[in-house]
């Protein structure tokens, strides 16, 4: 089973939009996907999700449920473990909890990979706490998301510092080898200035361009496929999650 998550420590960058489009698109090639919710905020239940779950990552990460329970399953290779964004628990258990059983996540892989599943997307906050932090240790890759400003490009070596911090901690081999420049305009010349730079991280790079129909794919809760199957955005994000998939 793969794991992978979608992280940088900024906000609007599409650690979302991305996590839950790949996941998708997984499962609708035939792979066994669950997209697990991360995120305190609980935005990729939002998207999926309609109404109140009964149980959330949370629970699953105390051993209060089983994680078959608290799974939310929406196609027969597609699930959604979500993260409750009104009363949720995962911010209190990251704060009182986590620091004692950093290798938690390891536990819930197990549990997905015993369940058939054979690939598992991580969305995350955009922070770098112990939440983040022991999801990352878990995975077999971390996948940056970017946007075309100066910030996040000064940013990518504090995400490659971040990594290297958790491999070297933890001994593990967490591989950073892909990102992804979001949201991109190439009329924009600081938007092509960004591509030009990024090639040149010795990265691959995937390229997804602006699209409105993925925020409002998000706002009617909609995959963006289903929403609009001709979306500009969709070609880019298909070859990343062929890439993500195939290792």
């Amino acid at each position: 089973m793969r794991k992978v998550a979608f992280y940088v420590a900024k906000g609007g960058a599409g650690k979302t939009t991305l996590a839950g489009c790949t996941a998708y698109h997984a499962s609708r090639k035939g792979v066994r996907t669950v997209l697990v919710d991360n995120d305190a905020q609980g935005n990729a239940s939002s998207w999926y999700l309609k109404g109140s779950v009964e149980h959330e990552l949370a629970d699953c990460l105390k051993g209060e449920v089983e994680v078959q329970k608290a799974l939310v399953p929406l196609s027969p290779t597609f699930s959604v473990l979500p993260t409750a964004s009104i009363g949720g628990e995962l911010k209190k258990y990251a704060e009182t909890k986590l620091a004692f059983e950093p290798f938690v996540y390891d536990d819930l892989n197990g549990a997905l990979a015993g369940l058939g599943y054979e690939l598992v997307v991580y969305d995350l906050a955009p922070s770098f706490s112990m939440l983040e932090r022991c999801a990352i240790l878990s995975c077999d890759e971390v996948v940056m998301p970017l946007t075309g400003e100066y910030f996040s490009i000064d940013g990518h070596e504090t995400f490659r510092a971040n990594i290297a911090e958790i491999n070297k901690a933890y001994k593990r081999n967490v591989e950073h080898t892909k990102a992804v420049l979001n949201n991109v305009n190439l009329s924009y010349s600081k938007h092509r200035e960004a591509v030009e730079v990024y090639h040149g991280l010795k990265l691959r790079l995937f390229v997804v361009p602006q699209d409105r129909n993925i925020a409002e794919c998000q706002f009617s809760q909609l995959p963006l496929w289903e929403y609009n199957p001709r979306s500009r955005a969709i070609p880019a994000l298909e070859e990343l999650t062929a890439a993500i998939v195939g290792g």
